[in-house]
């Protein structure tokens, strides 16, 4: 293995791939996280039949599989229903058929009802929102289309299920389910000692601060921290709004997977260090690939003033 300095961090060859870290602080004083609100997306489908509603909006959507263990469910009826009808027995959250104890919130003359677990949900497992026939409109209409399924997603810290379905590719949910693996495991980042520390949370700014660098590298073969634009990555974060106190980055080259990815960071003692860093709450990913298909991956991980 060989190593570079490059300011801060470095540059290390491993087995063929390069990769490269660094980190830093920032003074400015104000704050956008845009971690995003929680709010239901909403769904595109054919009009109810005559004497039945449709839902017209949730988080998660159907068939999700990024839905955060810690967000409530949000669900948007296209009428309002009567509030008698709504309770335990009409809409129900399950998993492998087991009644998951939720509280429900709801208004009279809403149309917005939000599902409440009364404990996080479990990682990596099914779940099924479910309606009965007795859900009724206060125009005396009942509930057209089926029920919600989804499955969580793996340990994404605090990040809304809204960040996880409007910014996250499935690389970015795999990325961040790795880092968190490897924070909540107690390692060596090359000399220096880590304990685990706690899960690290998704950023859109932040993803859209490493794909503006990834795309830079991908398209002039330009591997550094520095764009070919004089920018470092601290510059690249705050051009996103994002004010923050600390920083840093790791880029690399050439591996084809996540995994792959993740094992050269970790067996690099500047990566590793920014993977590890109780000081960062935040991080977005990028994966981006030149004209022959070779890819281009950058981690900036941040956390807000």
């Amino acid at each position: 293995m060989t190593m570079y300095n490059i300011g801060k961090g470095g540059i290390t060859i491993v087995a063929g791939f390069i990769l490269a870290a660094c980190g830093g602080s920032s003074t400015d004083d104000s704050i956008n996280t845009a971690t995003g609100d929680r709010e239901a997306t909403p769904i595109i489908q054919a009009p109810a039949p005559e004497g039945q509603f449709n839902i017209t909006a949730s988080m998660p959507i159907n068939n999700s599989n990024t839905m955060s263990t810690s967000d409530n469910i949000i669900v948007t009826f296209e009428e309002p229903v009567f509030k008698t009808t709504v309770n335990n027995n009409t809409v129900q959250l399950v998993s492998a058929n087991r009644l998951i104890a939720s509280n429900l919130q709801y208004s009279e003359g809403s149309t917005q009802l939000t599902v409440d677990p009364q404990r996080d949900l479990m990682s990596n497992t099914q779940y099924e929102l479910r309606f009965s026939d007795e859900l009724m409109s206060v125009d005396g209409d009942k509930l057209a289309q089926g029920n919600i399924r989804f499955t969580t997603a793996g340990d994404m810290g605090s990040t809304p299920t809204t960040v996880a379905q409007g910014c996250m590719t499935s690389e970015d949910v795999e990325m961040l389910k790795q880092i968190n693996a490897a924070r909540a495991q107690a390692r060596n980042c090359g000399n220096q000692r880590f304990p685990a520390v706690a899960p690290i949370s998704f950023n859109c700014q932040l993803k859209e601060a490493a794909e503006r660098h990834s795309l830079d590298m991908a398209r002039t073969g330009n591997f550094n921290h520095t764009g070919t634009d004089g920018s470092d990555f601290g510059r690249r974060i705050e051009d996103t709004g994002y004010r923050y106190s600390t920083g840093g980055e790791n880029i690399a080259w050439g591996q084809t997977s996540v995994t792959q990815v993740m094992n050269g960071w970790i067996e690099s003692p500047g990566h590793c260090s920014n993977i590890m860093g109780s000081r960062y709450a935040e991080v977005g990913t990028s994966m981006e690939p030149n004209q022959s298909g070779r890819l281009y991956w950058t981690q900036n991980f941040a956390s807000p003033r």
